[in-house]
């Protein structure tokens, strides 16, 4: 064989060798990402696309909570539509995510109530806040979370602050 045609065989060889690699790259990073997915068992079928349910409990959630706890980033927000409340575990959704986290017994409950105008002009804001108990969060309330993580890992609810609009005018 001559010099030439070695050097186009161990080019194509190359290429080939490179093309696998990135096909199997691909594969493996779509397993991972359908393995962080959960659907709960009674969900429709119809519904399992439009749906991506969050466990933070997970341990590849925990994983990255742990990073995001580097001590750079203190705190955590979320925030969405409370969809349960169980034992002191609160549920809630924004847009097609549903995301379960618990509470402590230091976790603060506030309530923040504000004023809106029904789209008129507003010269004055008007706010008030309150402090409140977990019991007195009602599934459909909007809430706002900020999460520390615990030094096992674990994101927990520091406070929750449940938005209360109050409409005048009309």
């Amino acid at each position: 064989m001559s010099k030439i045609s070695l050097i186009v065989l161990s080019i194509a060889l190359g290429l080939v060798i490179f093309i696998v690699g990135g096909g199997m790259g691909i594969v493996y990073q779509s397993q991972m990402e359908t393995e962080n997915l959960t659907v709960k068992e009674n969900t429709p079928k119809e519904d399992i696309a439009k749906e991506v349910i969050v466990n933070v409990t997970d341990k590849d959630c925990v994983s990255l909570v742990k990073v995001l706890s580097s001590g750079v980033i203190s705190s955590i927000t979320a925030n969405g539509t409370v969809t349960n409340i169980s034992g002191k575990n609160i549920t809630f959704k924004f847009g097609n995510t549903l995301v379960t986290m618990a509470t402590t017994n230091d976790t603060r409950f506030f309530s923040l109530s504000g004023v809106i105008n029904n789209g008129k002009t507003i010269t004055e804001t008007k706010t008030s806040q309150s402090k409140i108990s977990l019991k007195d969060i009602k599934i459909g309330d909007n809430i706002n979370l900020n999460i520390n993580v615990s030094s096992d890992g674990i994101p927990q609810i520091k406070t929750a602050t449940v938005m209360t609009p109050t409409a005048i005018g009309s």
